[in-house]
């Protein structure tokens, strides 16, 4: 009997090792007389009597026969671009076409495989979406479970995107709020659910206008501008944020344009101060020019030759 995967001839079907589990297990069946009935070894029969989970097929070396002599060129494309933008960078279809136009004949498959395997490898670290925020969601409502990184990949080079001072101790949740800003850039919906978030001491003003945002189109995305602003701002940032909230909401109408058309009243360079306009500041004048049309008659006499 056959129970192979017909997408992977190699991999048993998980509903073969059940039945050789139970046979083997329940039936007291002998590796030996099992081997036979399914046509597997001995070593085969073994290992998957301790199967627990699907087997998946998994490729060490993905050979690239249709690149052939196009290899080392996709590669060098590849290396030329690495510290470009990311917008300057040639997509895998874009790189395909090209290669298309040096003579290569095969298939985009072949390509995109290329190019995302020299990806990898070129950066083993986790990129920005694998980033992490604390999360706390009240009871009965759905939660998720994340891994932490905070080191990863923006526009091709590898960067920190957060640091903390290291705290001792043990069983104690520190989050400090501005160190998780950066990964509200890319993933402003965690600051619904994000724990350092749920528990920020914000001035009154600050957390109104929040309430207020979060409740419109795209308040989350709102919200964090209005946080990347403040820190941008330094120190004085959170102080500015909360003159601006509290003016904002003096006017009646509450939207993040508001809050930050007033952070920038608040905090931009002073202007030159006007001059006054008394005697003692104004310039006198002291030779009165006087009119006179006769000087334009004496031009008309006058013969210019062109």
């Amino acid at each position: 009997m056959s129970g192979f995967l017909p997408e992977n001839p190699g991999v048993l079907q998980m509903d073969v090792i059940a039945e050789i589990r139970r046979r083997h297990l329940v039936e007291k069946e002998t590796i030996s007389s099992l081997a036979i009935a399914f046509k597997l070894s001995r070593p085969t029969i073994r290992k998957h009597l301790k199967t627990v989970e699907t087997p998946a097929y998994q490729r060490q070396h993905q050979p690239h026969p249709m690149l052939g002599s196009f290899h080392q060129q996709l590669h060098a494309w590849l290396e030329q671009e690495a510290d470009l933008p990311r917008k300057q960078r040639r997509t895998a279809q874009r790189l395909y076409e090209c290669l298309q136009v040096e003579g290569y004949q095969g298939s985009y498959t072949a390509v995109q495989r290329y190019v995302k395997g020299w990806k990898k490898k070129r950066s083993p670290h986790p990129t920005i979406k694998q980033a992490f925020v604390p999360l706390a969601f009240p009871a009965g409502e759905t939660c998720q479970f994340d891994w932490s990184h905070e080191t990863v990949e923006l526009g091709g080079v590898v960067q920190t995107i957060a640091e903390h001072h290291r705290r001792f101790g043990r069983d104690h949740l520190i989050c400090d709020p501005w160190h998780y800003l950066p990964v509200l850039e890319k993933k402003p919906g965690a600051l619904r659910h994000g724990a350092p978030f749920q528990t920020w001491d914000l001035p009154v003003a600050i957390k109104v206008v929040r309430d207020r945002i979060l409740k419109q189109d795209q308040g989350d995305r709102a919200f964090v501008d209005l946080l990347l602003m403040a820190k941008g701002l330094g120190d004085n940032g959170l102080d500015a944020l909360e003159v601006a909230c509290d003016l904002t909401l003096q006017t009646g109408v509450i939207s993040a344009a508001i809050v930050l058309n007033e952070m920038r009243r608040l905090t931009e360079a002073a202007k030159p101060k006007a001059l006054d306009d008394t005697p003692a500041s104004t310039p006198a004048l002291t030779l009165e020019p006087v009119a006179d049309c006769s000087r334009y008659d004496s031009l008309r006499s006058v013969c210019h030759v062109h």
